[in-house]
């Protein structure tokens, strides 16, 4: 039976100018305005050198008719939630929303969706696992029909947990794309259970369970053996497992598993470290699970430096690969409706609950603007290219910061000057990457000079 959470009490509302922060946030909102869903005539392809082609317009920045209603809907959800969060609303209204926000799910019920939800997606997937494949399947078959045999190629090797999954899969169902399908299928169950761990709340935990499954990238790949989400699944797992008292311990198996099913993974190391930092355990716990992530990252850190090998991340800064990534971003998430509406919304709300000393409200900010962060830098300053499927963990993160919005667990911490700076620092690290393309859509030509100059001042310090 569904029922409502506890909610701490309204408190005695203040008389302020509401206009005024309905000018502020209508403002805010217009950041939203970065996506190419209001930018429909978009249409690009990218060569090697990471060179944007716009064929055949005049004017490809020109708004579509999506661009006012994003507008207004970010616009509303900014205004209403600071006016509530601020306690400026007509009581009737606050009451609404409250309960809105306060209504929660049984676990019976819960699960009971969830399962029907899986059934038919299930259903509706059923017919992918036959004829739909996109990118070198003919490669990865082979690599896993010789996976017994020993890998062959530096790349195969470093993949050797995905690739044990596909032969798996091919030789124990008859059929590759199964457990990349079932891969899929944890992907969605472990998004409901980190989100609802978080959030202290199942009804967060299924927001951010159907944020993922309505999203076009999720299930373009959901069936895929060539880009599978066994990797993404792992990483999710070793965050989950930070959020429980007995399954803490395995979280850098989970995440050795992530590494070796996909080595992009490593980018992911200092998010969790901070996860780990801001985490409710003993200190003793943290020092000891942050030993080995630690070393992961040195140990991948000098191998992308000294190994030398074409198949190992290299530091080499770009300035055209870093505008193309700036301008590619937004054109691969083109028809994540519920990503870029919500976006601004969701970082401003992750924001205030950190403010608000919110359990985890620190570590999901810093989750979601440094998986944002994460791609521009190894765009501009590695030779790894974008791929679209390398964004299903930022749609990912977004669907537990949108869940996470619902969270109403606040932790006993004082309103100390080092909590607040770790806040404004963690702001100010994330904040940038997602007003970075919003820079480029509105002034391209300026943000490709000031790029160029920055990638060049970063070349030289690396020579």
């Amino acid at each position: 039976m569904a029922h409502r959470g506890r909610c701490p009490p309204l408190k005695k509302r203040r008389n302020a100018t509401i206009l005024l922060y309905l000018a502020a946030g209508a403002l805010a909102a217009a950041f939203i305005l970065v996506p190419p869903t209001a930018y429909g005539q978009l249409q690009v392809r990218k060569d090697p050198a990471g060179t944007v082609h716009l064929p055949g317009l005049s004017d490809p920045f020109a708004g579509s008719k999506l661009a006012y209603p994003i507008f207004a809907v970010s616009a509303t959800i900014l205004a209403v939630g600071i006016l509530y969060w601020k306690k400026w609303l007509p009581a009737a209204l606050s009451d609404v929303i409250r309960r809105i926000l306060c209504y929660e799910v049984s676990r019976r019920l819960a699960s009971a969706i969830i399962a029907a939800a899986l059934a038919v997606y299930s259903g509706y997937v059923a017919s992918d696992f036959y004829g739909k494949e996109e990118g070198d399947l003919e490669n990865v078959i082979s690599n896993t029909e010789g996976f017994v045999e020993g890998l062959s190629g530096h790349v195969a090797s470093l993949r050797v947990v995905k690739y044990f999954l596909l032969y798996l899969s091919l030789y124990g169902f008859g059929n590759i794309g199964v457990i990349p399908f079932l891969s899929g299928v944890a992907l969605l169950v472990l998004i409901y259970l980190f989100t609802a761990s978080v959030a202290k709340r199942r009804l967060a935990g299924l927001v951010a369970f159907f944020a993922l499954l309505q999203s076009p990238l999720y299930l373009r790949f959901d069936t895929s053996p060539t880009y599978d989400y066994a990797w993404i699944t792992f990483y999710l797992l070793s965050l989950y497992l930070l959020t429980t008292k007995r399954g803490r311990y395995f979280s850098p198996v989970a995440f050795v598993l992530s590494l070796f099913s996909k080595p992009l993974t490593a980018a992911y190391i200092p998010m969790v470290l901070f996860f780990i930092w801001r985490a409710e355990m003993p200190h003793r716990d943290k020092l000891a699970l942050a030993v080995p992530y630690g070393l992961m990252l040195f140990a991948l850190g000098a191998a992308a430096v000294f190994a030398g090998r074409e198949e190992i991340v290299i530091l080499s800064p770009n300035a055209g690969l870093l505008t193309g990534m700036i301008s590619t971003l937004p054109i691969y998430l083109g028809a994540e409706y519920l990503f870029w509406l919500s976006l601004l919304p969701v970082y401003c709300g992750l924001f205030l609950l950190g403010l608000k000393r919110t359990t985890y409200g620190q570590s999901m900010l810093f989750l979601f603007g440094g998986t944002l962060a994460s791609y521009y830098i190894l765009e501009g300053f590695t030779n790894i290219s974008s791929q679209p499927y390398r964004f299903v963990p930022l749609v990912v993160v977004a669907a537990i910061g949108l869940g996470a919005l619902l969270s109403h667990r606040f932790e006993n911490i004082p309103k100390s000057v080092f909590y607040r700076s770790v806040h404004v620092a963690v702001a100010a690290l994330t904040a940038p990457p997602a007003f970075l393309a919003l820079a480029y859509v509105i002034f391209p030509t300026q943000m490709t000079a000031v790029i160029n100059q920055l990638a060049r001042a970063a070349g030289s310090l690396v020579r």
